[in-house]
Order: C-alpha cells, then sequence, then structure tokens
C-alpha cells in the first residue's frame, strides 16, 4: 500500500525551485508521488499545488466555500475534470478510491496540466514545459 511519504509532496514545499530544466524539475518532482491532497483552512491555493499537474500528479481538494472565491483551487482547475473534488467527511474514501484508480489518477492530472497550459501559463513557460 502506500504510505504518507508517498502521498506527501515535500518538494513543492522544501526544494522549490530547483535548478534544470522546467521539465527536468517536473520530472523530479514526479517522482513516487500518486497524488497531492490540497488542504487549506482559508480555502486558497499555493501556488506551488499547480506544478502538481504539470509533473502529472493528480490533485484532490476537498470541496471548501471559498473554492469559487478569488485565489480558489476553483478558479483556476475545473472540479472533476481537473482535480477530484470530494465533501470534507468523503476525502479519506476519495483518496483511497484514487490510489486504486491509476487511470483515473493520470486523466485528472492530464486535464489539469491541458487546462492550466491552455488557460494559466504565458506562451513562453509553455514551450519550455513541453
Amino acid at each position: 500500500g502506500w504510505n504518507q511519504a508517498q502521498l506527501a509532496a515535500p518538494a513543492l514545499r522544501q526544494t522549490w525551485p530547483r535548478p534544470g530544466s522546467a521539465a527536468q524539475q517536473l520530472a523530479e518532482l514526479a517522482n513516487g508521488v500518486a497524488l497531492l491532497i490540497h488542504v487549506s483552512p482559508l480555502g486558497l491555493i499555493h501556488p506551488a499545488t499547480l506544478h502538481a499537474p504539470l509533473a502529472g500528479i493528480a490533485i484532490v481538494a476537498p470541496h471548501h466555500p471559498a473554492d469559487d472565491q478569488p485565489g480558489g483551487i476553483a478558479t483556476l482547475l475545473r472540479p472533476e475534470l481537473d482535480f477530484l473534488r470530494p465533501q470534507p467527511a468523503q476525502l479519506f474514501a476519495a483518496v483511497q478510491m484514487l490510489l486504486r484508480a491509476p487511470t483515473r489518477r493520470t486523466a485528472l492530472a492530464a486535464s489539469a496540466r491541458g487546462h492550466l497550459l491552455a488557460h494559466h501559463i504565458w506562451p513562453h513557460r509553455h514551450s519550455q514545459l513541453n
């Protein structure tokens, strides 16, 4: 099974940015990470969270009343298409389901990556990531 070290993405918090190309950085970030759980007491998304789908990592973010407010995750990514948004009480079950469903994780990450590249990344950065 998956342990906490595999669910966490310490590289997002501790070692970003890293030397090397953007593609190398994202590949290193994705090494061994199954998914990212985004939980914010205020409902705000940290910009580093958006590196996860660019690295092929799916995001699970429990529903928060501020999701649709400026700075909320639903203003940048589309719920259920780009990230899984369970009710808070269902977070654990949603994480378990995604850990057993690699195809669904891959689909969420790919959808989020496409959406971010099309709508939230400057064109010159987009060319560096491809």
